[in-house]
């Protein structure tokens, strides 16, 4: 009994088949595909191993995507934090890179980074120049000062200012052939807009009101402003005139000796009658008693 069962099966399951795999004919002489004939072709393929390649897991680039775009919290993992480094991972998977976040959209609005904080200008010019001391690649240096200033940004003036100041500080205290160097860079900075020529003034005060401690470790400090602040009255950026309005203990000490030394290192052109009226109001009572006045003062540190 259990031999004619099985038979019956058999034969039924190869009725099955047979009407299965029957094509069928259409009323327009087509043959339809039945959803028997899918399977079938799904199982062949599914009895084809895999290949090592189609076993590795699959990244879904949308899934990707959106992690990517998501600000990042930090923590102990090695998950990059930055949008710059989430640029990187959005590039090595090959899908699109996310987007900017609010402090990349105004960096690149403003210029390639964001404008610094007119504090930290002195200290970050005196590395620029210390790199140029040994480098020596003036356009390089340049770029670097326009990048600090960012003369179309708000606040240019003031960083200008701490820009001029650092850079004076830097090289009162240094070697002739680094106030030399350090004249190169202000003045290409200057005749290229790269530092606003109203950040001049502002950015001597400072040099100025502490010019007599300076002297006292670095004597030629003095020697060495006058021949910064002679470049910028070469350059019409600055007149002598703005030493009146120099801080107080500038003017106690040797300012009208200072001012001749300015004009003496501009050259090219004698004392004018406006400077000459400088030279005399910068006068001390020391100064009045040596020389009967400012022309007679001049006639002498001239030459």
């Amino acid at each position: 009994r259990s031999s004619s069962s099985s038979n019956i099966m058999t034969s039924s399951m190869r009725r099955s088949s047979s009407m299965a795999s029957a094509p069928q004919i259409d009323d327009d002489g087509f043959v339809s595909v039945t959803r028997d004939s899918f399977k079938k072709v799904g199982s062949k393929t599914n009895l084809v191993s895999p290949s090592p390649s189609s076993t590795k897991p699959k990244v879904s680039t949308s899934s990707l995507h959106r992690a990517l775009s998501q600000p990042m919290m930090a923590s102990n993992d090695n998950i990059p934090e930055s949008p710059f480094d989430r640029r990187k991972v959005a590039a090595k998977f090959g899908v699109p890179p996310p987007l900017p976040s609010m402090n990349e959209t105004k960096a690149s609005t403003n210029g390639s980074k964001p404008a610094a904080n007119p504090d930290e200008c002195s200290k970050k010019i005196q590395s620029i120049l210390k790199e140029y001391f040994v480098g020596g690649d003036t356009d390089d240096a340049v770029l670097s000062v326009d990048e600090l200033v960012q003369p179309s940004v708000d606040g240019a003036l003031e960083r200008g200012a701490k820009v001029i100041e650092g850079a004076t500080f830097l090289a009162m205290e240094g070697k002739p052939d680094e106030v030399k160097k350090m004249l190169t860079i202000m003045t290409r900075s200057v005749q290229e807009g790269k530092i606003p020529s109203n950040s001049i003034q502002p950015g001597f005060q400072d040099p100025l009101e502490f010019l007599a401690d300076i002297e006292i470790d670095a004597p030629l400090a003095g020697k060495h402003l006058a021949m910064i602040v002679a470049e910028c009255l070469k350059l019409k950026a600055l007149e002598l005139s703005f030493l009146k309005d120099a801080p107080e203990e500038f003017k106690n000490g040797k300012p009208a000796i200072f001012a001749c030394q300015v004009l003496k290192h501009r050259g090219g052109e004698d004392a004018s009658d406006e400077e000459l009226q400088v030279i005399e109001a910068l006068m001390t009572e020391a100064d009045k008693k040596e020389f009967d006045s400012a022309k007679a003062m001049w006639d002498v540190k001239k030459a």
